[in-house]
């Protein structure tokens, strides 16, 4: 144990150590017979007691148990003292001294001693219980406010009922106003209102346990949904009834919950929600009439009802292999599968299964589909198809998800998959067929015109490569819907072969040519010259200015001085750009990256371009948002982004006057969005895409970089850069860069 004794005595600390040393407590006793010796051992810390001489020389007790209470308040504080009267020792421990012991009657210092370092010790513990309760009460209360649930306690017998502060948010009162039962009920929903009273009073007659949901409206017409759970509980060992319990706003879920029904609705299959158990939770009416039944009738049954009775047997067999790895799948994948309507009748059907996470556990969605037109067209195709087999031309039979359903000889031989092995697979990946356009305007095609030609890129089971000349004739049912595909194939591979190498041998002259001229002009060369145009050509005017004004009959000093200035920033700025296209396009090289007020860099830019926009009346507006975080990025970096999606508005608008707008705003990400508008010829049609492609321009004396090199030094910032065109006139260049730092306030949004 350590103890700092304030004593101007070196004997009587030597007594007081041996007298604690007598009653066994050990300790290693620091003496300070100073103001300042004391206040220093204090400030440095570590020990467990401090005693203390009532009077000294040029220091007093009273003022050192001032100074400890400030400085050390956790520690005991003994007066040791021979001159300290009964009044002065009582006032000593108002003044929060612990206890105090003459120096006349020592054997009282070890008990004294004992009980303050206990005392001590009881009060950190409590502190800490403390500390520990309202943390714990301080994690409550975040957990309640993330989960969107609150807790009540209602005493019956006096009415009084007890809200935490997330029960206060949900119902939208004020934590200042003690809540009632009939300022509760007032604030639910009318339709709702008698249904939760009955609730209510129930609970409270019968002590059972209780969980419901009803609607709230809100003062401002609002509706939100609340699910509410509790038990009753004996007040002590009264028999005073509370009932205690959560409140949680399901609002969010509910709207999910209306949107899943909406869609499920909206389906045009029928589609069957069941639980593990197998009970039917919810259909929509497509099941109604495919199977006859009410929607009365079908929720709470278990799902074999809808099944044959000749396979009801093994069904919930099937049912409980889907929930042991439950996911998005076929059900009953090569197998003929039947559903059974109310009146006795079987037909043939089409599953698929989804599993649904819910708070009720794993449900499962399954998409039921007659096939009874499909079944009878496709044993007419197959009758169709078996004539087609003395064909040497590949002949099969796909359904409309391309599965095939027959396979002709023909196909055998050209593909080596014989017919057992190449019917249930997907065609186009058996066959790993390459398109000559996206599928799903072939297949718009194919179901327009009735009909589709062209050529299709297949492999075969060996792996060799082909190319046939495909046609695909469209299978209806009676209602003129379709249901398969019969697809005849011839190879032409040999022919393909001849006609892509004289294209290759055209081409190849072409490309000769063309890389002879790209040769000349490397990326980094290309790159200065876009970037420099800009910062030389400001450091060119500025100098004819400078020279202007030393020529006149009475030189203007201080504005050639000023134009100097501007020479040397623009050239500063000019060696800025070599040095970041550098390192932008070399390897590894470290970004100079600070925190930066995008906003100020957006005031910048235009303050520079004044000018090059006044020349073609072109009006420049701002509109940057308020308090917007700074980001993390290469200053200069995203001067140049700036400068080249400012220049290239001004550009567009040189033969048309029109307006260039900056804008700055968070997006829903809480990332940066920056969008550069104008209103001039906007973007070339039918290469929207290739803007960004190195060399590529509209401009006659464009490099063709400019957005290359945005487009790179944006995304380097972990952003994204984008173009689209203006519902108007014009187009809008917009990048995204990630937030960081804290927010800065914009003074105007300005124009």
């Amino acid at each position: 144990m350590r103890i700092l004794y304030l004593e101007d005595e070196p004997r009587d600390a030597e007594l007081v150590q041996a007298s604690l040393e007598a009653e066994d407590i050990v300790c290693d006793l620091t003496r300070a017979d100073t103001q300042a010796s004391f206040v220093a051992f204090l400030q440095q810390g570590g020990f467990d007691l401090i005693l203390a001489d009532y009077t000294l020389p040029l220091f007093d007790g009273i003022s050192a148990l001032k100074i400890a209470q400030e400085v050390r308040p956790d520690v005991p504080f003994i007066f040791v003292s021979g001159t300290l009267v009964e009044e002065m020792a009582i006032e000593a421990l108002k003044m929060g001294a612990t206890d105090y012991v003459f120096k006349t009657r020592l054997s009282r210092i070890g008990p004294s001693v004992r009980r303050a370092l206990r005392e001590a010790e009881e009060r950190c513990q409590r502190k800490r219980a403390e500390e520990a309760l309202q943390r714990n009460e301080a994690y409550l209360a975040e957990a309640q406010r993330l989960s969107r649930t609150g807790s009540f306690g209602w005493q019956v017998s006096s009415g009084e009922i007890f809200w935490s502060a997330e029960t206060f948010r949900i119902f939208e009162f004020e934590p200042t106003s003690p809540p009632t039962l009939e300022r509760i009920l007032q604030r639910t929903h009318p339709e709702d209102r008698t249904r939760i009273q009955k609730i209510v009073e129930a609970a409270s007659r019968e002590r059972k346990d209780f969980d419901f949901e009803h609607r709230l409206l809100m003062a401002d017409g609002s509706v939100k949904w609340v699910r509410v759970v509790g038990h009753p509980s004996a007040l002590g060992e009264s028999d005073d009834l509370e009932l205690m319990g959560a409140v949680t706003d399901i609002t969010e879920r509910k709207k999910a919950e209306e949107k899943f029904r909406g869609l499920l609705e909206a389906a045009p299959d029928a589609m069957i929600v069941t639980n593990r158990q197998g009970q039917i939770v919810l259909v929509n009416a497509q099941v109604e009439k495919l199977f006859g039944y009410q929607r009365e009738q079908l929720l709470g049954q278990n799902i074999e009802i809808l099944v044959p009775e000749r396979f009801r047997a093994r069904h919930p067999e099937y049912r409980a292999a889907f929930f042991t790895q439950p996911r998005m799948r076929p059900m009953g994948e090569g197998l003929d599968l039947y559903g059974r309507r109310k009146d006795g009748t079987g037909f043939p059907v089409e599953i698929s299964l989804s599993p649904l996470e819910t708070e009720e556990g794993t449900l499962v969605s399954a998409a039921v589909r007659d096939i009874t037109t499909r079944k009878r067209a496709e044993q007419t195709l197959r009758q169709q198809a078996n004539l087609l087999s003395l064909t040497r031309d590949a002949i099969f039979v796909r359904e409309m998800n391309g599965i095939i359903r027959y396979w002709n000889r023909g196909a055998e031989a050209l593909y080596g998959w014989t017919a057992e092995e190449a019917i249930g697979e997907v065609a186009h990946e058996l066959l790993k067929t390459v398109f000559p356009a996206r599928f799903d305007e072939i297949e718009e095609e194919l179901v327009l015109a009735g009909r589709w030609e062209g050529e299709l890129g297949h492999t075969t089971k060996s792996g060799t490569q082909l190319t046939v000349a495909s046609r695909w004739s469209l299978q209806c049912d009676d209602k003129s819907a379709p249901i398969a595909i019969l697809v005849t194939n011839n190879d032409i591979s040999e022919r393909k072969r001849a006609e892509e190498e004289r294209e290759r041998l055209r081409r190849l002259e072409a490309d000769l040519a063309h890389v002879n001229r790209v040769s000349m002009l490397g990326e980094l060369s290309a790159s200065l010259a876009h970037e420099l145009r800009q910062p030389l050509a400001a450091a060119i005017n500025n100098a004819n200015a400078c020279l202007r004004w030393l020529a006149r009959d009475e030189p203007d000093v201080q504005e050639a001085r000023t134009a100097a200035r501007r020479i040397v920033h623009d050239a500063n700025r000019a060696a800025e750009v070599i040095s970041r296209l550098r390192s932008l396009y070399k390897q590894g090289a470290p970004a100079e990256r600070e925190l930066v007020d995008v906003n100020e860099v957006l005031r910048e830019i235009p303050a520079l371009l004044g000018s090059e926009a006044n020349r073609y009346s072109i009006f420049m507006r701002t509109d940057l948002a308020l308090k917007l975080p700074k980001v993390r990025v290469d200053r200069v970096q995203l001067q140049q982004v700036l400068m080249n999606l400012m220049l290239n508005g001004i550009e567009a608008m040189k033969d048309a006057p029109g307006e260039l707008t900056i804008k700055s705003e968070l997006n829903q990400d809480g990332q940066l969005l920056i969008t550069v508008s104008d209103t001039g010829v906007g973007l070339p049609a039918e290469k929207a895409d290739e803007i960004f492609n190195a060399f590529f321009t509209t401009k006659p004396q464009g490099s063709g970089m400019g957005l290359t090199i945005s487009r790179s030094i944006v995304e380097s910032h972990g952003g994204r850069l984008w173009a689209s065109s203006n519902s108007s006139r014009g187009a809008t260049f917009h990048f995204t860069l990630p937030g960081a730092g804290e927010e800065v306030p914009v003074r105007d949004t300005g124009t």
